[in-house]
């Protein structure tokens, strides 16, 4: 029997190798678009409570981790603040402000881990509560809450945030200082270190399927939707792939800007999936993944550095990109009121310095994703959708579900559309519309 061979054609030809391509045109001059990305809400890493920073203040001195520069997990009161505080500005399509929350989903079952004498790894899905002594009220709620209110909006940051398990547990059962000071941590249901113990650490493809798979399902469990953006400075080149697989479409902090434009790598973490070279926005056929730069710093940043942050801003337009804040829950939550407010005045500032500004819409990350992949983005807040075309001169969209009309941004002026089928059918010139 004769063997034969068959000529596939190339599935992605005349591609670099890298894969990046842009796949729609904006003008992020005219289009201000500013998303702010906040890291680590519901991770139970740190301090507990005040009790805690006293009696694990010697060791935290030794881990060169002080007292004031640890935060804690918030309450829904602090929640409250920071949705009060979004909600008291407005862009030029009169939309409130909002934070893209990235969340770990897991944090550690110390009596489980405990009973096993350091050899398991168990843990708590955010969707299932918190560990003991980290309680706080109705934080699933609150939660839920601000993603109805339109000022929360969650996204994926780790399965247990940057802390691998693997390491973690070799790290409890070994012996030396920093052995010691894990497992006097540990007594305290607290799982931070003084050194890095990147999250995927030993996984090979199979268990990253496992351990992504299983904290998507628990944030699918917990806000009724999968992810559609990551972020974490820990991915391996195949954790991309995993994220994909699991369903989520933009990946995040695929390289970091400085205020100048200029591209930073994260020399500490040379094993991570960064890439100085990708654009902002590029879009990776082969992974399916649209990819984003930080480029906008607000971390640790006092009031009067205002003028620099607004510089900041204005240059990232003018090099036509979106303002992609990087900020965490630190500035906002923590057992230092000092330093919250501070966070909360640096805040105010710059978000009644954006929207004084011509033309400035806040984003979320989702949004800003899904109108570089497809020059349109579309978002639910509450029963309403809000629907921004900024590609074409005129797109012709169909819209599944129910709607009964389209309303143009700022004015509500009614635009019209038909039904086909069941969905329905717009032309939309560039703007904003709100879908009801």
């Amino acid at each position: 029997m004769k063997s034969s061979t068959m000529s596939l054609p190339e599935p992605f030809p005349n591609e670099p190798d890298c894969g990046y391509r842009m796949q729609t045109a904006i003008d992020w001059n005219q289009y201000r678009a500013v998303v702010f990305e906040s890291d680590d809400w519901g991770a139970c890493e740190t301090l507990r409570d005040h009790e805690d920073a006293v009696a694990l203040e010697p060791v935290l001195k030794r881990m060169g981790r002080p007292t004031r520069s640890q935060g804690t997990l918030e309450s829904p009161a602090d929640l409250e603040r920071l949705y009060a505080t979004l909600e008291a500005v407005r862009g030029c399509d009169n939309q409130q402000a909002v934070f893209t929350a990235f969340m770990p989903m897991g944090n550690p079952d110390y009596a489980a881990i405990a009973a096993s004498g350091f050899q398991g790894y168990y843990d708590i899905g955010l969707d299932e509560g918190v560990p003991p002594g980290w309680e706080r009220g109705d934080l699933t709620g609150k939660w839920r809450e601000g993603v109805a209110r339109g000022v929360f909006s969650p996204e994926f940051h780790a399965g247990l945030h940057h802390i691998s398990p693997i390491l973690w547990l070799e790290l409890l059962r070994d012996k030396g200082p920093d052995s010691h000071n894990a497992r006097t941590l540990f007594a305290h249901g607290i799982y931070t270190q003084a050194q890095h113990l990147p999250e995927y650490h030993g996984m090979n493809a199979g268990m990253q399927h496992e351990w992504v798979g299983r904290a998507v399902a628990r944030f699918k469990n917990l806000f009724g939707y999968v992810p559609r953006a990551g972020v974490s400075s820990d991915t391996l080149s195949m954790t991309e792939v995993v994220w994909a697989v699991n369903g989520l479409k933009i990946f995040c902090l695929k390289n970091c800007r400085l205020h100048d434009g200029s591209v930073v790598t994260y020399d500490t973490k040379p094993w991570n999936s960064q890439d100085p070279d990708c654009p902002m926005g590029a879009y990776n056929r082969r992974h399916d993944l649209v990819y984003l730069s930080r480029n906008f710093h607000l971390d640790n940043v006092k009031r009067e550095s205002l003028s620099e942050l607004t510089q900041a801003a204005s240059a990232s337009w003018q090099r036509n990109e979106p303002v992609v804040v990087n900020t965490h829950r630190i500035n906002y939550v923590g057992l230092d009121p000092q330093r919250c407010d501070e966070g909360y005045e640096t805040l105010t500032a710059l978000l009644n310095w954006l929207a004084a500004q011509e033309r400035v819409r806040f984003l979320t990350t989702a949004e800003l994703g899904q109108l570089y992949r497809d020059g349109y983005s579309i978002r639910q807040i509450g029963a309403q959708r809000l629907l921004r075309q900024w590609s074409q001169p005129v797109m012709t969209l169909e819209i599944p579900g129910s709607i009964t009309r389209v309303l143009s941004l700022p004015g509500c002026k009614e635009q019209p559309s038909y039904r086909e089928g069941d969905k329905t059918v717009v032309d939309l010139k560039q703007g904003d519309y709100l879908l009801l």
